[in-house]
């Protein structure tokens, strides 16, 4: 059964993707040290100021909103077309110009020739579609939304405003805020697997550490593979959260719309964008890579080893328990609407390493920004329905064997006298248990209460059997959901 839970999170992603995903805003107060950069989105502003012995004094001011207008009204000739300077990028000088240009990235990331695959599909070359992306999304205006980002490293400060796909870097030196660097990140949201980033998504897939059977590595393998040469080259709007490593001097940038995680590098003299991801790669990874302990197997161990997960189980009627019904009955544990609807990116940096929780594929991805040779390293993925799904077994279990324990109180309180307070208990325990509704039923001792507890009981008794009869119902959907599932993936693999 190991096995065949670890196919589990494939069929969660499948579900995931379709869903969409929203971004974790950034704060747009960020601190460094004893430095503070303010971003105002209304105004344009930026600022930094120094705190120190409790006096806050005002270092540099400027406004990105200014500097951004500038740059689109500033061209320049790119063969015999004319772009902004937001598409091009900016420098203040040839050797202070942000590296790769966005052009570079395009002849050196992109396929300048069709691969033999993609001529049998009459597939244009990579690079000829990333072109006509580009021309496309800089053909229309993109008004700013009043939507900006930011990240600050005590000496750089990185502005980000996702409807135009730009980068505005700033260096605070001197007690002055100068623009160092525009950069247009747009051509590297085309980027199909991965860009200076380890591990490389084949090898990956290859690894033993995935611990795969040779048909699920095969699997991964071919959708890597599709993904590299099939998928549309096109971008949506970005979703932008970004962070500054306090480690070095490296920026994060992830979109979570288009599911890229972009690194740059401060140079010094200019910015250097040195890895591009693609996070829909990480999220194919079943179970997990770089994680402990097994998951799966602790799945499959507690609903195996459990007598008090197995007779749970029993009293709801669930069987078999396979990955589509761990999937059905970890959607169960979901609680809140709110949760429910925010299907969102939850984000940190710390020191040199970002962490990516995907609430809605229930994945935990962490990159370290700058790995080996300053690559954007992949360091662990870890599919936590696993996780869900124990606690969720575990804790149910507990709470029946501990209401059972405390029915016998209960009964005892009621022999005593103690009406109110044993209906009080009872109460209690019937929302963590809905099925203790039966033996409160046959219960010898709450039959024997009179007057008000007897109609307080009487009224707690049909409230129970319909909350019991709604959990059941819900565990009977999902087994059916299970059911569904389980026969389409057997006449797919037909």
């Amino acid at each position: 059964m190991n096995r065949l839970l670890r196919t589990c999170s494939a069929a969660l992603l499948a579900c995931a993707l379709s869903v969409p995903v929203f971004g974790l805003e950034t704060p747009l107060v960020v601190v460094s040290g004893n430095n503070i950069a303010t971003i105002n989105a209304g105004s344009g502003q930026i600022a930094i100021y120094e705190l120190r012995d409790n006096v806050n004094t005002r270092k540099s001011v400027k406004n990105f909103l200014v500097d951004l207008q500038m740059l689109e009204a500033r061209t320049t000739q790119v063969g015999d077309q004319t772009y902004s300077l937001v598409r091009t990028g900016w420098g203040p000088a040839k050797d202070a110009f942000p590296k790769p240009t966005p052009e570079e990235v395009i002849q050196g990331l992109f396929r300048k020739e069709p691969t033999p695959e993609q001529k049998k599909t009459n597939r244009a070359a990579d690079q000829e579609l990333v072109r006509k992306a580009e021309d496309e999304f800089w053909s229309k205006e993109h008004p700013y939304d009043g939507v900006v980002r930011g990240a600050f490293s005590g000496s750089m400060l990185m502005v980000v405003i996702p409807a135009k796909r730009a980068v505005l870097f700033y260096r605070s030196d001197d007690e002055k805020l100068k623009l160092l660097n525009a950069y247009n990140y747009s051509p590297a949201l085309y980027v199909q697997l991965a860009y200076k980033s380890i591990p490389n998504p084949m090898d990956l897939a290859k690894s033993r550490e995935l611990d795969l059977t040779k048909e699920q590595q095969e699997e991964l393998v071919s959708q890597f593979k599709s993904q590299d040469e099939n998928a549309a080259i096109q971008a949506g709007p970005s979703d932008v959260w970004c962070c500054a490593a306090t480690a070095g001097p490296y920026f994060a940038l992830v979109d979570s719309a288009n599911r890229r995680v972009l690194t740059f590098e401060d140079k010094g003299k200019n910015v250097e964008l040195r890895s591009v991801r693609n996070i829909s790669v990480d999220l194919m990874i079943p179970v997990g890579y770089g994680t402990t302990p097994d998951a799966a197997r602790a799945a499959t161990d507690l609903v195996s080893k459990s007598k008090e997960v197995v007779a749970m189980l029993a009293e709801w009627g669930v069987k078999p328990f396979d990955q589509y019904t761990l999937k059905a009955l970890v959607a169960m544990a979901q609680a809140g609407e709110g949760a429910r609807k925010a299907e969102s990116l939850q984000a940190n940096c710390t020191g040199s390493q970002v962490v990516l929780d995907f609430t809605a594929q229930r994945k935990l991805l962490t990159y370290l920004i700058n790995g080996p040779g300053n690559a954007l390293q992949l360091v662990s993925a870890r599919d936590y329905s696993f996780d869900i799904a124990i606690d969720m077994l575990a804790s149910r279990a507990n709470a029946r064997v501990e209401a059972a324990e405390g029915f016998k109180a209960i009964e005892t309180m009621a022999g005593k006298g103690q009406g109110e307070q044993a209906l009080a208990r009872l109460k209690t325990e019937l929302k963590f248990v809905p099925t203790l509704v039966d033996a409160a039923h046959k219960s010898a001792a709450l039959k024997k209460l009179a007057g008000k507890d007897k109609d307080a009981f009487e009224a707690l008794l049909a409230q129970g059997d319909k909350d019991k009869e709604a959990f059941l119902a819900q565990v009977k959907s999902a087994v059916e959901a299970a059911a569904a599932e389980r026969e389409k993936a057997k006449k797919d693999k037909k």
